[in-house]
Order: structure tokens, then C-alpha cells, then sequence
């Protein structure tokens, strides 16, 4: 993965303890744009027809641009102590509503469409167990970000499970976050379970979709989304205020 990452190193009388990621992308660039594809396959067909025509390099440019610094948010530690926050929940906020107001003002689709994949990568990164912790070494990071591959879309019992309206994007990103940390210790073993990482990525699709749908919709209106884009009514609401509420149990 081509990712630059800044590193602690805990040195004990001249020996190297270990090297803990501070920073990263837990799914590469490739990983990325598969996840995209399989949402950009489920939207409604005007606006998936867009998407998969000469606007698909535009979110493929978004979605594969670097995240590091707000991709992350912790919610506990495997080793030392995270510090508050990590950007997350304030980039997914910062760029969803940037690109409310670019649909509101009526800008080009085609720049509205490169802001919804740099949103788009932020929610796929929290839908990584490993990006909800502090403390986890590139050995560890590296071993669940060579697995974490999922071909083959839906699979038995997976699926796009219909639009759920996003409430608040912060409170979306600690929802998502909350899922994912559930998961951590599973991304920790030498061979990560396929059930985790094929549960991560039909997550990470389904809340992709969510997103960009919310972002029309909330941005558009219910009438105009539906005429442009056939975008349905909401089956529910998401990312509650709740949901921005930390965990009190340990990840490991």
C-alpha cells in the first residue's frame, strides 16, 4: 500500500519494543474503488447511469485520494493511549455538507462528484476494524490490508439493504466506527476471518450508498431528488445522535 505513515518507536535500553501505525489506510487503493464500484451498481439507474459513464473517473479520483489524517477515529487502544479524536467524524461532516451546497447552488455534477468520493473513502475507512483503535503495529496493519479483499459481492445474505436516510454525518461516522471496533479483535489474528472481511465490505458499500443518497436528498429535496435521480423515500433514519456516544468496553 503507498501510504506515507508517521511512527512511534517505544525504545527500551537500546532495544526496539515495537512500532505502532499512528496513521493509515487499511484498504488500499483497489479495495477502495471494488467497494465504490459495487454502491455506484446499486444506486437508482439515472444517477447510477452517470456515475458509471464519464463521471466514473471522477469518483475513482476522489475515493483513491489520500484520507491520512481524518481517517481514523478511536474509540479505545491496544497499546498506550489514543488521544482524542482523530478527524473522522469532522472530515465526513466538512465534505458531506460541502457537497450539499454545491448540489444546492446547482455547481457542475462533475465536482460535486469528486467531493462524494473523498467522502466516500472516509466511511469505507471506518467500516476497518483497525481504524477505530490506537496502537496496532504496521505488521498487524499490514497483514489485515493484504486480506481484506472481497470479490464477489453480494454473497449469500449480503446486499444493498435500501436507503436509509443519514440524520447527522458525525454521528454516521461513530455509528459506523462503533460497528467496526466490535470487530477488532478478529482483524488482530494472523488470518482474519473471511466472515469479518467480507461483513466489513458489505457494510462499507451499503453505507456508501447511504451517504451519497442522504447527501441528494437532504440537499435536493424529496420532490427534485426523486425527479432527477429516482431516489425512494427514506425506509429509516441513520447516524442518530446516539450513535455519537463512545463505547465503555475495552476493544481487546
Amino acid at each position: 500500500m503507498r501510504s506515507r505513515r508517521r511512527v512511534v518507536i517505544a525504545i527500551v535500553p537500546s532495544l526496539v519494543l515495537n512500532v505502532l501505525v499512528h496513521s493509515g489506510h487499511a484498504w488500499e487503493e483497489g479495495a477502495h474503488t471494488l467497494i465504490t464500484s459495487d454502491a455506484v451498481r446499486m444506486l437508482p439507474d439515472p444517477l447510477r447511469a452517470k456515475l458509471q459513464g464519464e463521471l466514473a473517473s471522477v469518483w475513482t479520483a476522489g475515493v483513491i485520494e489520500s484520507a491520512e489524517g481524518y481517517d481514523r477515529l478511536y474509540l479505545g487502544a491496544l497499546r498506550g493511549t489514543a488521544p482524542d479524536g482523530a478527524g473522522a467524524d469532522a472530515a465526513l461532516e466538512r465534505f458531506a455538507r460541502r457537497a450539499e451546497g454545491m448540489l444546492t447552488a446547482g455547481e457542475s455534477l462533475r465536482d460535486v462528484v469528486f467531493v462524494l468520493g473523498k467522502a466516500a473513502r472516509i466511511i469505507q475507512d471506518l467500516n476497518v476494524p483497525l481504524h477505530t483503535v490506537w496502537g496496532e503495529t504496521v505488521e498487524e496493519h499490514g497483514a489485515y490490508e493484504r486480506r481484506a479483499y472481497f470479490h464477489d459481492w453480494p454473497d449469500r445474505g449480503q446486499g444493498y439493504r435500501g436507503f436509509h436516510l443519514v440524520e447527522s454525518y458525525e454521528c454516521f461516522a461513530f455509528e459506523t466506527a462503533r460497528r467496526s471496533y466490535g470487530l477488532v479483535s478478529f482483524a488482530l489474528w494472523h488470518t482474519p476471518p473471511r466472515r469479518v472481511i467480507k461483513e466489513t465490505w458489505d457494510h462499507a458499500v451499503n453505507d456508501t450508498i447511504n451517504l451519497w443518497l442522504s447527501i441528494f436528498y437532504r440537499s435536493l429535496g424529496a420532490e427534485k431528488s426523486r425527479d432527477l435521480y429516482a431516489i425512494p423515500s427514506p425506509l429509516e433514519e441513520i447516524g442518530h445522535a446516539s450513535s455519537c456516544q463512545r463505547p465503555t468496553t475495552p476493544a481487546r
